[in-house]
């Protein structure tokens, strides 16, 4: 079950599956992290999502699009600096259904993302609506 403590733990946070009927960004909040949210619903390709992540986690002007500059944006974050992170991550079927290796590479990247911050003892999630992921 996600609650505040449990998002205020670095070594737990990571790429989650987003639970249904919850306020996850009350409860971010309320943890005191950085909330994000991304909705790719409209995105059906990799540069899609990335402009949908760039505008709404407000990337520097360097960002790249790609992955290599996804990973550096998502693990840099210094134009946002906070106590944690989370990034809600909602209509991913769209470009899980029109590009699914481009949509396996994301999430693959989005995991990665979340290892640095644990070794820097900062909680960083990513909840997402796939179910395919393991719960928060």
């Amino acid at each position: 079950m996600i609650s505040i403590e449990l998002l205020k733990d670095p070594q737990r946070a990571g790429l989650k599956r987003l639970p249904a009927g919850v306020d996850v960004a009350a409860l971010g909040t309320a943890a005191g992290l950085k909330g994000f949210a991304a909705d790719l619903s409209g995105a059906t390709t990799l540069d899609g999502a990335y402009a949908v992540l760039a505008g709404a986690m407000a990337f520097p002007d360097w960002f790249g699009n790609n992955l290599d500059a996804l990973m550096d944006c998502l693990t840099d974050m210094s134009w946002a600096e906070a106590p944690g992170y989370l990034l809600l991550l909602t209509g991913t079927a769209p470009l899980a259904n029109a590009d699914p290796a481009g949509f396996a590479d994301l999430l693959e990247v989005l995991d990665a993302a979340c290892e640095p911050w644990r070794g820097d003892n900062i909680p960083f999630w990513v909840l997402a609506d796939v179910t395919a992921l393991q719960d928060a």
